[in-house]
């Protein structure tokens, strides 16, 4: 079950989270569609790095805070 935010669909797949003892991350595998459902993005975000892994899409910018 994904999340619906204007005409997109957000689904987060797999969620990582780095152990305290190691250097900190955040990253998400998400696939996202529009509302027509074409996939307009599937892969990992990381939080600390989003030009790594961004969503190109003309009207929305997509940026992980968090993996919920």
């Amino acid at each position: 079950e994904g999340i619906s935010i204007y005409d997109l669909k957000i689904y987060n797949k797999l969620c990582h989270i780095s152990l305290p003892e190691e250097k900190p991350l955040i990253a998400a595998y998400l696939i996202i569609e529009d509302s027509k459902g074409k996939n307009d993005f599937s892969g990992w975000m990381i939080k600390d790095l989003p030009s790594v892994s961004s969503m190109e899409h003309p009207l929305y910018d997509i940026w992980l805070k968090n993996c919920n």
